[in-house]
């Protein structure tokens, strides 16, 4: 990571699951230390996996199963028909997903 960049979406991910090598966890915070956009970004991403380990908890779906999701970026199968996901919750109208 040099003075131009940012560190990439799936090492942040990573990151905020404990799941980094440890060159990769160095050098990680040796860029957030130094870079607020990868801060702010890193705030979103937690605040994201907080909120997910916490419906998890309330309906008892294991937290390996939503880090596979997470980490394949695989969305939950979607109906318009339905209006609702295959993980029961439903689709706001307006709504775009992005995984």
């Amino acid at each position: 990571m040099g003075d131009q960049s940012h560190v990439a979406d799936d090492l942040l991910e990573l990151y905020s699951l404990d799941r980094l090598s440890a060159d990769e966890l160095v050098a990680v915070e040796e860029h957030l230390l130094v870079c607020r956009a990868c801060q702010d970004r890193l705030k979103e991403t937690d605040d994201f996996v907080r909120v997910m380990r916490a419906a998890l908890v309330s309906v008892n779906v294991p937290w390996e199963e939503l880090e596979r999701q997470i980490r394949s970026r695989e969305p939950p199968a979607c109906s318009t028909a339905a209006d609702q996901c295959s993980d029961g919750l439903p689709i706001r109208s307006g709504a775009t997903q992005v995984w």
